[in-house]
């Protein structure tokens, strides 16, 4: 014959075994403090030919803009940014940490044609990059 167990009515954390909402919220901070390191860690870094590209876009935007709108286009390089002026407008370009460009101005003509040959360093980490303008175009290259 099968052996009957008592049957005991047992009240649900009356007990004291569970978490508490303290503890809990201890263990979700740790969590989420975790995250957010490794999310810095393994923050992707732009590389020499994505900054470079992102240059060479803006300044192909500054030529263009002279062209569109027949203006003079003012291209400032500094140690932080570019900066592109005309008629009562104004652009920015900022370069990352570590990065810069030797002090230099140039001017886009309502044709989109500088004055003149010009070569720009941009030190980029360890590396050095030379922007060439050519006499008498707005072409230019990067070597």
């Amino acid at each position: 014959m099968a052996r009957k167990l008592p049957l005991k009515m047992v009240r649900p954390m009356l007990n004291k075994n569970g978490f508490t909402m303290i503890e809990t919220l201890f263990v979700l901070i740790i969590i989420c403090m975790m995250f957010c390191i490794s999310m810095y860690i393994h923050i992707p870094q732009k590389s020499d030919t994505v900054k470079i590209n992102e240059m060479i876009q803006f300044l192909y935007q500054a030529k263009l803009t002279a062209m569109t709108q027949k203006t003079v286009v003012n291209v400032s390089f500094s140690q932080q940014n570019i900066i592109c002026t005309w008629n009562q407008s104004k652009e920015i370009f900022k370069l990352d940490k570590g990065d810069s460009f030797e002090s230099h101005q140039l001017s886009f003509n309502a044709n989109g044609n500088i004055q003149g040959a010009k070569t720009l360093i941009y030190h980029c980490g360890n590396q050095r990059y030379e922007f060439v303008y050519q006499i008498g175009s707005g072409t230019f290259y990067v070597r």
